[in-house]
């Protein structure tokens, strides 16, 4: 007998047995019931969610004569040509490899309009709809508005977005949803034990969830690692067949970086290239795991859409709660950076240590969304030392340290504008760095001249600014005062007038200006 893939033989084949669509059977039950049959169906949703599976068991329930008005007796004749894809009153047609209107012509127009030849329907199931060319839903379209009353279609579709709104008005539609893990774990456990697999319970856990919801694709998954294992599965066969890493392992990374431990992320990332380890691959998981956290952070009601054990949902939303929202999206945004670095490179793994360096050590970033980082730790403190107020030195410290991104910030910029623009950077060396707020950078200059000439340059130095930080930098510009503790040396300020304008003069007359220009 020949083998069949697990996810064939444990094909859903009546009502009961469809995993995770409850409002859709109940509604296609009573629809039969109620005699209240439509000529035209679309069942769309994620793949693997079952689409195909009730097609064919709808089509059954309405051609089977041995069974009840709710369900297929799957033994009679024709429910046994329809499991077997053999009937001649089911036509399934896989659009995506029949997309011409030849095609459509040949397998429906011409023939709709033939009796069934053995149940009360021809019933013509079209997976992937959306793969038709626009000649063939034109071609469809007339046959689908008014078929022969014999005739039922149902469609079938990951992207229902893709079809005609002509189509789409056409038929009933059913949305079909992601499964949720513990019914696919269920699933799995039944299968296992039928097949006489012996699975460890981490590793069918850690199936459902890698699965996101296809039931089709746990079942792939389960099909081939027992055939790596010989049918005694671990969670160590999972790990090495999906090539993710272990939940242990991203706890750990994230462990890490919160407690801002440099040298254990260093140890962490040569372990894991000592592994082989998929650097690009663990980035990924680990963007996928912060994720889950910034879910659960916002909401307990999130739990549900992340398809987590409840156990692993639990344990992380302790974790979720040691975190503000902007220092997780902080820390999601440098690991999507990586990633795209990562791709192609061939120095991952000096990439992921500047990384871990980075995520342990913002301090000594300057980058803008670092300094945000660090107020946003003094902010969680000042809150904290108004109960404990011996706390209040620990604060003190973090400002200085946020007041020193900002000074590394400017100091940097300072340099990079040396390399470009030498005489704007002579000018920029008399400004002052004043006080700053987020995401935005003030200079203080004691000449007017000084001023009027950086705020030209006010475009170069923001975009400058902001591929140094890799965020959005405002520079802002004003002429210090006696406030700032400007003395009013008005000769000075006039001689160092006249002694500019001469200078641009004889700028104008010598080509000066052409000469500074090389240092550009």
């Amino acid at each position: 007998m020949a083998y069949i893939s697990l996810y064939r033989k444990w094909r859903s084949q009546n009502f009961d047995e469809l995993v995770g669509q409850d409002h859709i059977t109940i509604t296609l039950r009573n629809a039969i019931k109620n005699e209240m049959i439509s000529h035209a169906y679309l069942f769309c949703g994620p793949r693997g969610t079952g689409k195909t599976s009730l097609a064919r068991i709808f089509a059954k329930t309405l051609n089977c004569r041995e069974g009840t008005d709710a369900e297929p007796c799957n033994e009679c004749s024709i429910c046994r040509r329809i499991t077997e894809g053999t009937s001649l009153d089911v036509i399934e047609i896989d659009a995506a490899s029949h997309t011409g209107v030849e095609k459509v012509r040949e397998f429906i127009i011409n023939k709709v309009d033939f009796y069934p030849a053995e149940g009360k329907y021809k019933i013509y199931i079209i997976d992937e709809v959306h793969k038709f060319s626009t000649s063939s839903f034109n071609a469809l379209l007339k046959t689908l508005e008014e078929p022969p009353p014999h005739v039922i279609f149902i469609l079938a579709t990951t992207h229902p977005q893709a079809l005609l709104p002509t189509i789409l008005s056409r038929c009933q539609r059913y949305d079909f949803r992601r499964i949720p893990t513990r019914l696919i774990e269920d699933r799995l456990r039944l299968v296992a034990e039928k097949e006489g697999f012996i699975i460890e319970e981490e590793a069918l856990k850690t199936i459902a969830e890698r699965a996101d919801g296809s039931l089709r694709d746990a079942l792939v998954i389960l099909e081939q690692v027992a055939a790596m294992s010989e049918r005694e599965i671990s969670i160590t066969d999972v790990i090495t067949l999906l090539g993710i890493t272990e939940s242990s392992v991203l706890m750990e990374m994230e462990e890490i970086f919160a407690r801002k431990d440099t040298l254990e992320g260093l140890k962490l990332i040569n372990e894991m290239v000592e592994r082989g380890k998929d650097l690009e691959q663990l980035a990924s998981d680990l963007i996928e795991y912060y994720r889950r956290l910034i879910l659960l952070k916002v909401s307990e009601e999130t739990a549900s859409l992340l398809f987590l054990s409840e156990e692993k949902a639990s344990a992380m939303k302790v974790r979720a709660g040691e975190y503000e929202s902007g220092e997780l999206m902080r820390i999601i945004k440098y690991l999507q950076e990586l990633k795209e670095e990562l791709r192609g490179s061939n120095h991952r793994r000096l990439l992921w240590e500047m990384a871990v360096i980075r995520l342990t050590r913002w301090q000594e970033d300057p980058s803008i969304e670092s300094i945000r980082q660090g107020l946003l730790e003094i902010e969680r403190k000042l809150k904290k030392s108004e109960s404990h107020p011996h706390e209040e030195v620990e604060v003190q410290k973090e400002i200085k340290k946020v007041n020193g991104n900002i000074k590394n910030l400017w100091n940097t910029l300072l340099q990079a504008v040396k390399k470009d623009k030498m005489y704007l950077y002579t000018i920029l060396n008399n400004a002052r760095l004043m006080e700053s707020g987020s995401g935005e950078m003030t200079l203080g200059f004691k000449y007017k001249f000084h001023l009027e000439k950086a705020e030209k340059e006010k475009a170069y130095l923001e975009r400058k600014a902001m591929e140094l930080s890799l965020s959005p930098v405002s520079i802002l510009f004003r002429l210090l005062g006696r406030e700032d503790g400007i003395q009013d040396d008005i000769e000075e300020i006039q001689k160092d007038r006249v002694h500019q304008e001469f200078v641009e003069e004889a700028q104008d007359l010598f080509g000066g200006g052409k000469i500074l220009e090389k240092g550009r």
